[in-house]
């Protein structure tokens, strides 16, 4: 009978460990940002990200407007 009893608490225990663990991955995944920072084209209007954009004086471009001649 004893047995039974510290079986039963090693598998509880084991099971609250786990569901720890799993609850803390969910919290550092939610953690992480799910969406970048965008800025708009200057020529199109588009909204691109931001370590994608070309910055310049004027503002921003998409690489789309960047290679074509200003004017």
């Amino acid at each position: 009978m004893a047995r039974l009893i510290i079986l039963g608490l090693v598998i509880a225990g084991v099971v609250f460990i786990a569901r720890r663990l799993r609850q803390r991955a969910r919290v550092e995944a939610s953690e992480t940002p799910r969406f970048t920072s965008t800025v708009r084209c200057d020529e199109c209007g588009a909204y691109i990200a931001a370590d994608r954009a070309i910055t310049d004086g004027d503002g921003h471009r998409c690489a789309e407007h960047d290679r074509a001649p200003r004017g």
